[in-house]
């Protein structure tokens, strides 16, 4: 715990430094600190202006977090709905490491299941990130039991997406008319 203290430092390398050394000395007994300090960074992160290294400071957590929940799978309950709050993330890879680790989550803790199944459908709106997108899609797809949760994620999907028909921003539809003009002039 004494070393995590150095994460105060705002030099990139060396809290890249301690994480790693911290992974390899966190052991049973000092799992629920290490995690409780990593959570604290990751909202300071959340809170902070948002640049490079603040980014990729963040990414590094959320492999840390990561690595102590496939490490000790108890932590694993306690880290998970932290880090869906990140699924939105669209300046980094954070949202994507995020995703990639709560399709790991699920598959691994049938327990934890519908809980991040429901949280997942609840910040489906928020996701920026087409790679996220495809995960998401995968686990709701996957893990969305029972009729109520399969309606309530199609829901969740047709907000997310919007009203069909799908057209880009701005765009609008041509008017039938012209449309049968350019249908005709095609055909001549």
């Amino acid at each position: 715990m004494d070393v995590m203290k150095v994460l105060a430092s705002p030099n990139l390398e060396i809290r890249r430094k301690v994480i790693d050394i911290t992974m390899d000395l966190v052991n049973p007994s000092t799992i629920e600190e290490v995690v409780g300090v990593l959570k604290k960074e990751v909202l300071k992160t959340q809170q902070a202006d948002m640049d490079d290294k603040s980014t990729e400071y963040r990414t590094l957590l959320i492999a840390a977090i990561h690595k102590c929940a496939v490490k000790f799978p108890d932590v694993a309950s306690n880290v998970v709905h932290l880090l869906m709050d990140f699924l939105g993330d669209g300046t980094g890879t954070s949202a994507v490491d995020v995703a990639f680790f709560l399709r790991e989550i699920v598959e691994s803790f049938p327990v934890l299941q519908d809980s991040v199944v429901d949280r997942l459908m609840s910040n489906f709106g928020v996701i920026k990130s087409s790679r996220v997108f495809r995960c998401a899609l995968w686990i709701l797809g996957e893990y969305c039991a029972g009729e109520d949760a399969i309606d309530s994620g199609i829901d969740a999907i047709q907000e997310a997406v919007g009203a069909l028909p799908l057209l880009p921003e701005g765009g609008e539809e041509k008017p039938e008319e012209e449309e049968e003009e350019e249908v005709h002039e095609i055909t001549k």
